[in-house]
């Protein structure tokens, strides 16, 4: 009766790509703030953006045309650091568009995935539903409607996450 879509996709030149978001990460490193992570999120960061939109367009287009859009506007790219006992608390991005997370610095035997809940509940005992995506490492992309509940759980690892995330407007 209802479909909430999740797609999963590596990204094409990973290796190539991996370092150029290395980059681009230490050129915004001062604007970041520290939190429960550390994220620019908050700062105005037009070049990300652009950055973004460009890097990932194989893996935007891919996903574009899954869901039968004809038409995207990136309008907000941000990274997001996690180091031990760092977590991302429940939130969304907004009611209307697709969210995405891609991978950079991840261990999967170490680090876990972002998190998300059901926008209903389990109709048989009424607890609310989590999702562990799986196979996701270091290259992945996974694409969500921006009004999807995420989070990330504690990290209990020494090794630091960092992951790039964007927004995607439908037009």
């Amino acid at each position: 009766m209802f479909y909430v879509p999740l797609l999963h996709y590596k990204v094409e030149d990973w290796d190539s790509k991996k370092q150029f978001l290395l980059q681009l990460y230490q050129s915004v490193q001062e604007h970041c703030e520290s939190g429960e992570v550390t994220t620019n999120y908050h700062k105005d960061c037009i070049k990300i953006k652009q950055d973004i939109g460009y890097l990932f367009h194989p893996e935007i287009k891919k996903f574009v045309n899954e869901i039968n859009c004809k038409s995207y506007n990136v309008f907000n790219a941000w990274f997001e650091l996690s180091t031990k006992h760092n977590y991302h608390a429940i939130h969304n991005h907004g009611p209307t568009g697709y969210s995405s997370v891609c991978f950079v610095n991840y261990d999967e035997n170490e680090h876990a995935p972002t998190q998300f809940v059901s926008p209903f509940n389990n109709f048989m005992d009424g607890n609310v539903l989590d999702h562990n995506p799986q196979n996701i490492t270091e290259g992945s992309i996974i694409f969500f409607p921006s009004s999807i509940n995420h989070y990330t759980n504690p990290s209990q690892s020494d090794k630091e996450r960092l992951v790039v995330s964007f927004n995607l407007q439908i037009l």
